[in-house]
């Protein structure tokens, strides 16, 4: 009988030890559980917030196609005009050829105007998105690059001279100078840059997550000597995975906000 009670006392100590071990395994899953939910809730606000600043990038790139499409427009509209009918003179030649560049510069400043706010604008808008969620989380900013504008490849019209009219000659028979009468087809983007938004988040409890996306599929140049302006040559948005990015192209200090 007193084997009996020894055992059942036992017993009960036994379970009474382990109420704080399954209490503290109870807390540790719980704090686990929460820390999880946390960090997909943290995740996905963070893949939103990249997603939108990355979309704004591509909504830029788009519109410079557009306006590189304007560019490009007016010198074929110049093209076309010294192969009609009427042929221009020197003088005539000349200016229509210094107007060509004038409104292709005017064009150039709208789209460097875009470049070169594209990432403030970019990342006020990833702030804003996850900070809807999470106000009071620290964002940094790991990548940075804004689209770089050249002059695309140039025609040196050619003409014949006869009794002081200059004649559109595409053999080149007969050149005026060079100079005077070379004509920009459009703009390109520089080709080595690879336009993107990284942002990485960090909570008060120090969970972080990273995230990146980034403009694809698109070119400045290619659109704007489309035929039939093919919109399969604008851009779209992708997230991507953030090893895919040029390792130089990281903010070695990280921008904190």
């Amino acid at each position: 009988m007193r084997s009996l009670k020894n055992q059942s006392g036992q017993v009960v100590i036994f379970f009474v030890l382990l109420v704080p071990i399954f209490v503290l395994a109870l807390v540790l899953f719980t704090k686990f559980s929460r820390d999880v939910f946390t960090k997909m809730k943290l995740q996905g606000a963070l893949d939103r917030g990249v997603y939108a600043a990355a979309s704004y990038q591509t909504e830029v790139l788009n519109q410079t196609a557009l306006l590189n499409r304007k560019a490009h427009d007016l010198f074929l509209q110049l093209e076309k005009e010294f192969k009609g009918i009427s042929q221009p003179n020197d003088e005539k030649a000349r200016e229509r050829i210094k107007n060509l560049w004038i409104n292709q510069n005017n064009l150039y400043d709208e789209m460097d105007s875009l470049a070169k706010v594209v990432y403030e604008r970019a990342f006020e808008i990833f702030q804003n998105e996850v900070k809807k969620d999470f106000p009071d989380v620290k964002l940094s900013s790991l990548y940075r690059v804004s689209p770089v504008l050249w002059d695309g490849p140039k025609i040196d019209f050619s003409f014949d001279k006869v009794k002081g009219t200059v004649i559109f000659d595409p053999t080149g028979h007969q050149k005026v100078p060079k100079t005077d009468f070379e004509a920009r087809m459009a703009f390109v983007k520089d080709p080595s840059q690879t336009i993107a938004f990284v942002g990485a988040v960090e909570t008060k409890n120090g969970l972080q997550a990273v995230a990146a996306a980034q403009p694809f599929g698109g070119s400045v140049w290619n659109f704007a000597l489309s035929s039939d302006k093919d919109e399969t040559l604008l851009y779209q948005t992708s997230m991507v995975p953030v090893d895919t990015l040029p390792l130089e192209d990281f903010n070695p200090d990280e921008i904190h906000h």
